[in-house]
């Protein structure tokens, strides 16, 4: 249905405008969060900006608010998989969700759009 709904967008809003609209921005944030979130589950591993596509082009900023949602999710993925005493998924969703932060730390957000998100 989101799929849908971006697909109808006017051509230039899906051709990577100077400012998008709030309200699609926020729906880009969460598709990337929910296909992160099919990624794990699937295969193991974080999606690739890349690899994302449902109608608009990715931003940068709007990946990795979407792979932060995705990583919160995932700390209560392994506490439900921890307490029915699945340790391997609670290993893999831990390492994951460290790789990812690590990474995150190296970030320098000062003044950018990402520090008041």
């Amino acid at each position: 249905e989101l799929e849908q709904g971006l697909a109808a967008l006017p051509e230039e809003l899906r051709a990577r405008p100077p400012a998008r609209d709030g309200r699609i921005t926020r729906l880009v944030e969460k598709q990337v969060s929910l296909r992160a979130q099919l990624e794990f589950y699937d295969k193991c591993r974080l999606v690739r900006k890349r690899d994302l596509s449902f109608g608009l082009e990715v931003e940068d900023t709007e990946y990795l608010v979407g792979v932060i949602d995705f990583v919160a999710d995932l700390a209560a993925y392994g506490m439900r998989r921890g307490t029915q005493g699945d340790a391997l998924s609670v290993a893999i969703a831990r390492d994951l969700g460290t790789v990812v932060l690590e990474l995150l730390m190296e970030f320098n957000f000062r003044g950018g759009s990402l520090r008041h998100k």
